[in-house]
């Protein structure tokens, strides 16, 4: 017990280094628990969702189907169930609809109701949530969209979400989400006839969702599928499993990055914290050498007198710990979750303490903390209870390599002398300070970095890459006078006033024994007037005719270089999981999706056929975006228009989601700067609490006194920035390569101006920090310090 109440009055007597290692510690604990908790509450939240409603594992698409085609599907293994259903799209102005219908006793993507009634009768429908608060829609509201250039109207009976669309990317060469002009709807099947009815198509299901068994290998299902109904039906388009579906991948992509940066951040947290501690605890065990000796001379166990001293880490390594773990599991996934909101629809999510992710935090700290506190302490504990009583012999003097210099020593004040003394007499005390200091100056040029990459991003894609003015989506087919067929785009009017360029899109499969990614073949012709393609120097790139253009992330992928052979398997369904090869011609820098660039001649001297479903556009001046878009508005090929600046919008408002991770970051650095300066100088006032009685004694000002060590804490900072900016650049590296996923990757980029802000933030808390510093200097009791025995 008496050991206990020593042990509270030198955390009394110690409580600024206290603060600030507890300090330390709950921020390394907050961002651990809070990335790591984010993860796992979208992957626990998800795998439920996704079980409670039913996923689908694999779509199929036709042009046409009945029930008696899929009669086969039920001797196929693999498969648990499947369902038909029928999907169209309909516009109005600028807002467009993706409406499927379903059955009232589907069991397949099953839909989460949320306010009102499902759809029982014909043109009733149920819209997702999003759609509706973005646009002002209550419940009742007729809802007159066109189909193939006919008006219909809806009345709206109920407010979903699906499990299907966690992520509403409209299909128009966009790639996040838009409310208030893309949605989802739901009719009921009844609503079919009475559509064929009033537009005069022959309507029917175009469909198929598959759930599969358990381990059941998706691809080769899906192979199946195809050689029982696929290819013998003529309506048969394509069909991909959930992997590549748009809102599950990108969210599966999310998890994983939440999960990666919940590895990198924490580390320097905690290893500025062990050092903080092990310097700490030195300057307390070498002030109470004579106690540890009084405490052995009275028959005191080692072990007894190390858990004494392990009590000054474990106390603020356990509560830094417990109390950053779970601040961080509710603080961070929630603003987290609020931001990803703008993505992702994710019904009834809430956030919680995550005890599995607090416990180990707090192990870990403990143990770190309990190393560092140790390593300070097992020397005097080694030593025979005689020799502890004795104080401590000060170090021998050195001359230091600049006072071999007499010529440049000479120049130097004293105050300047007395300062680089210290620094090279307590090179390890320096060293760690240094340390701290580097760290803190890594994580903010880290977080800027980010922020400056977001905005390259942003601007190398949109100003550089892309050089048309908008892109025009056809539909893959069409319906006309009750038969639907496939859409021709050269035989679809353009208006006078635009310049025009097909492009057409074959998504592919690349993987080895570790890895499997998606991506797309952009078939392009060689004009740098709609799309330029650049390397990493953003020199200009020529669409090769005789093989490939990778994207960089591929490369790195795997180990692609100039002049190497690539094989790809084509996913779309229509190719038969055609494989093709070419060698790789150059690489490209690309960061919103991993595409590989060639012409349609190269492709079709593979005999294969190539639709051109996108159309760039450059509009003249006569002409504006609107009046193109009325143009086409009547077109039943045409399935959208959508603008270079409408799609740089929706990546900008995406992006706006890092904004909260990277000012944590910065926060987060900043304090811990914050933290390393102050403890390192009050430990350096308790150590020199004599030299500073005797430089007042000799008639130095409080005020010399005090500049002696902002000078030297100043000199530590411009050896810790020297040394954060390379670590900065490198930890950029790893964060970006961590958040990479197929559908995003980062630029390497990050301005001058945000490296001098991150070292001007350092050295204004070195700054900051002398002010309870010099409080600290004033309370030094010059008689009680000179009767140390030297």
């Amino acid at each position: 017990m008496n050991l206990l109440r020593k042990l509270i009055r030198d955390i009394i007597k110690s409580k600024g280094q206290f603060i600030t290692i507890t300090l330390v510690v709950v921020l390394g604990a907050l961002f651990y628990s809070g990335l790591s908790s984010a993860s796992v509450l979208l992957d626990d939240y998800t795998k439920e969702y996704y079980d409670e409603y039913n996923l689908a594992d694999i779509w199929m698409y036709y042009s046409n189907i009945t029930e008696e085609d899929t009669k086969g599907l039920d001797t196929l293994e693999g498969i648990q169930d499947y369902e038909l259903r029928f999907t169209y799209q309909s516009r109005t102005d600028e807002k467009t609809l993706k409406i499927h219908s379903f059955a009232e006793d589907a069991k397949i993507n099953k839909l989460h109701l949320i306010e009102g009634e499902l759809p029982v009768n014909p043109f009733e429908i149920a819209l997702d949530y999003e759609f509706v608060l973005a646009n002002g829609i209550s419940l009742g509201d007729e809802l007159k969209y066109k189909v193939d250039g006919i008006e219909v109207s809806y009345k709206v009976t109920a407010f979903i979400e699906n499990p299907e669309y966690v992520t509403k990317i409209p299909e128009d060469g966009n790639n996040f989400p838009e409310h208030d002009r893309y949605g989802i709807g739901y009719v009921n099947y009844s609503t079919i006839p009475e559509l064929s009815v009033i537009t005069g198509i022959s309507v029917e299901y175009d469909e198929i969702l598959f759930k599969a068994d358990t381990d059941t290998d998706l691809n080769d299902l899906i192979s199946s599928i195809e050689k029982e109904i696929g290819r013998s039906n003529d309506g048969y388009l394509f069909g991909y499993t959930k992997n590549l579906y748009p809102g599950y991948s990108m969210l599966q992509g999310d998890i994983e990055q939440f999960k990666n940066l919940s590895y990198v951040f924490p580390v320097i947290f905690f290893l500025v914290a062990a050092l903080m501690t092990y310097i700490a605890m030195k300057r307390i065990i070498d002030t109470q050498r004579k106690q540890i000796g009084i405490m052995k001379a009275l028959g005191v166990k080692k072990g007894r007198i190390t858990r004494h001293y392990l009590g000054f880490s474990i106390i603020p390594c356990v509560f830094g710990a417990a109390v950053g773990g779970i601040i961080g599991s509710v603080l961070l996934p929630d603003v987290l979750l609020d931001v990803y909101s703008e993505t992702y629809d994710l019904p009834g999510i809430h956030t919680r303490v995550i005890w599995s992710l607090v416990i180990p935090v707090i192990l870990i700290a403990v143990l770190l903390g309990m190393i560092a506190a140790y390593l300070s302490c097992r020397k005097i504990l080694n030593e025979r209870a005689a020799a502890s009583m004795r104080p401590r012999l000060p170090k021998a003097g050195k001359r230091i390599l600049l006072e071999r210099s007499k010529g440049l020593w000479g120049r130097l004040s004293g105050k300047t002398k007395i300062v680089l003394r210290n620094i090279f007499c307590n090179k390890r005390r320096a060293l760690m300070s240094c340390v701290g200091v580097m760290g803190s100056v890594a994580l903010m040029i880290t977080g800027f970095a980010m922020n400056d990459s977001t905005k390259a991003l942003i601007d190398r894609t949109y100003d550089e890459i892309y050089q048309y003015d908008g892109i025009v989506n056809f539909s893959y087919f069409t319906s006309e006078k009750g038969k639907v067929k496939f859409t021709d785009p050269y035989s679809v009017a353009n208006p006078e006033g635009i310049e025009t360029s097909y492009v057409s899109t074959l998504g592919f499969e690349i993987k080895d024994d570790e890895k499997t990614t998606f991506g797309s073949i952009v078939a392009l012709q060689d004009n740098h007037d709609f799309y330029r393609i650049i390397d990493s120097e953003a020199n200009e790139l020529a669409v090769p005719n005789d093989g490939f253009i990778v994207s960089q992330r591929l490369s790195d992928l795997y180990d692609l270089a100039v002049g190497d052979d690539i094989k790809v398997k084509l996913t779309d369904s229509i190719y038969g999981g055609e494989t093709i090869s070419g060698k790789v011609k150059a690489i490209s820098e690309q960061y919103l999706s991993q595409e590989i660039y060639c012409t349609p001649d190269f492709l079709e001297n593979m005999d294969l056929e190539l639709k051109p479903l996108t159309m760039y556009i450059k509009v003249s001046s006569d002409i504006t975006l609107n009046d193109i878009k009325d143009f086409y508005d009547d077109v039943p090929e045409v399935d959208s228009v959508i603008s270079k600046a409408e799609q740089k919008s929706s990546v900008e408002n995406y992006t706006k989601s890092m904004a909260a991770l990277v000012g944590m970051m910065i926060i987060g650095a900043m304090l811990l700067s914050f933290a390393v300066i102050y403890n390192i100088s009050v430990i350096n006032i308790m150590e020199r609490s004599s030299t500073l009685a005797t430089m007042k004694v000799l008639g130095f000002g409080r005020k010399e006194v005090a500049s002696v060590f902002e000078i030297e804490n100043l000199l530590l900072t411009v050896l810790g920035v020297i040394g954060g900016v390379p670590l900065g650049l490198l930890l950029m590296k790893a964060v970006f390569d961590t958040s990479a996923t197929d559908d995003m990757s980062f630029p390497y980029v990050v301005k001058i101006s945000s490296i001098v802000i991150s070292c001007a933030l350092a050295f204004g808390y070195t700054i900051l920090s002398d002010i309870p510093v010099r409080r600290k200097i004033k309370k030094v009791n010059m008689t009680e310090s000179l009767k140390e025995t030297e």
